[in-house]
């Protein structure tokens, strides 16, 4: 048996598509075969039926729906017997295919053969019957008289049989084509292809090689280390440096902050972060990544100064104001200052650069404040100058004989031996030279 994929309308074996939809029938694998009981089972045709009132296809008892158009399907009723029929029924309509002409029911719709689609076929004009045979007359009383005969009617012509109508002649199939000369093949063309073929086979050859070299390039690590893994950078900034190990061919840079920059160079990496002016601390991670393998350095930096330190605690400047320098530790950025009014100090890259004006008078001194935010550091500053005790002579009134330079002892009078007579004795602020801040 055979039926239909979209309908499931079984049909013989020697039927190839299916009459409703002109589906390619496949085959039908049979059930097993049920055992048989001891009980006389039914005939076919004692089973009830049922029909679908749509297209009158009949079903067993237990099927519900029709399997071609979907109708619930309804009891059949037994026919009563018909009467014998006095004359021939009439022909059944048939179909048949325009291509094989092979004929069908007038029910089927494509042709099981080729899969055509079936035309009506006009049957013939029906011959008329033969007239029976004349039976010998029995004899009969004698007719009693005529009457008048009555006018006769005119004669109606006989109908004519209808001409049968010729059935339609199928197409011949088209005369196949024949096949086209092949062209000569050029030697040259053919050994330039063969090459290209070649060349295309060891491109891809090298391709497939230099893929597999990558991913084995890129998972052969099974370690990778940082030295440091933190690292804590002031508000200013700076740059560090990291120590990268692995057993790996190599090595990326997978993830940084965008207030850091993360450079590779051989087996190290490069931290520079930039200086920190949103006055809140913050921390981020750099992502490192070797194949499978990965890590991360972890970097915070400070959002205020916590450490100001100079490198000299005091200075002395001469009394032609010459500059002088002097550096400075910090985790700020931006130091200022507070000066004395006789100099002016300058901070850059680490360097503070102080500058005083030339110094005609008497030997100066202050104090001056490096700061940020609430970090302070003093150091004190001097210039040198005449000396304000003995206004630069280096000479002072000598205490001994306060400024007489002469003893009296009894009735004689001796010269002072502190200041041998003179009355003048050098002065112990700037040991007799006159100046302070040698």
């Amino acid at each position: 048996m055979k039926e239909c994929p979209k309908c499931h309308k079984q049909y013989d074996d020697s039927m190839k598509f299916c009459i409703v939809d002109g589906q390619k029938l496949v085959e039908v694998v049979a059930p097993p075969p049920k055992p048989l009981n001891d009980q006389t089972t039914k005939q076919p045709n004692d089973q009830p039926k049922k029909e679908c009132p749509k297209c009158h296809k009949q079903y067993d008892a237990n099927m519900k729906f029709c399997t071609v158009d979907g109708q619930k399907l309804v009891d059949v009723v037994a026919p009563a017997p018909a009467p014998a029929a006095s004359a021939a029924a009439p022909a059944t309509p048939k179909k048949e295919c325009p291509k094989c002409h092979k004929q069908y029911d007038a029910n089927m719709k494509f042709c099981t053969v080729d899969g055509q689609k079936l035309v009506d076929v006009v049957a013939p004009a029906p011959q008329p019957a033969p007239k029976p045979a004349s039976q010998p007359a029995a004899p009969v009383a004698p007719p009693p008289p005529k009457p008048a005969p009555a006018p006769k009617p005119a004669p109606q012509p006989a109908p004519q049989p209808a001409a049968p109508v010729a059935a339609p002649v199928a197409k011949p199939a088209p005369a196949p084509k024949p096949p086209k000369p092949k062209k000569p093949v050029d030697p040259k063309k053919k050994r330039r292809n063969k090459r290209l073929i070649i060349l295309s086979v060891i491109l891809l050859l090298l391709a497939g090689a230099a893929v597999g070299a990558y991913f084995f390039i890129t998972t052969a690590t099974t370690y990778l280390k940082a030295t440091p893994t933190q690292i804590t950078m002031g508000k200013s900034g700076g740059t560090a440096k990291v120590t990268i190990d692995y057993d790996g061919y190599l090595w990326s840079i997978d993830n940084s902050p965008e207030w850091l920059e993360a450079t590779k160079d051989g087996n190290e990496m490069t931290l520079t972060v930039r200086p920190n002016s949103g006055g809140t601390s913050r921390v981020g991670s750099v992502s490192l990544v070797s194949g499978k393998v990965a890590t991360s350095v972890e970097v915070s930096q400070t959002g205020l100064v916590t450490y100001i330190t100079p490198s000299v605690l005091s200075l002395t400047l001469d009394r032609s104001g010459k500059e002088q320098t002097f550096t400075v530790d910090t985790d700020g950025g931006g130091i200022t200052f507070e000066c004395p009014d006789f100099l002016t100090a300058e901070y850059h890259n680490g360097t503070v650069t102080v500058k005083a004006t030339a110094n005609e008078g008497n030997y100066r001194n202050g104090t001056l404040v490096i700061k940020e935010d609430n970090i302070r550091a003093t150091l004190m500053v001097e210039q040198r100058g005449a000396c304000p005790t003995c206004q630069g002579t280096g000479k002072v009134e000598c205490v001994s004989c306060k400024g007489t330079g002469r003893f009296t002892y009894g009735r004689s009078r001796i010269n002072c031996v502190g200041c041998n007579g003179t009355g003048k004795a050098d002065c112990d602020e700037c040991n007799g030279t006159g100046e302070i801040g040698q």
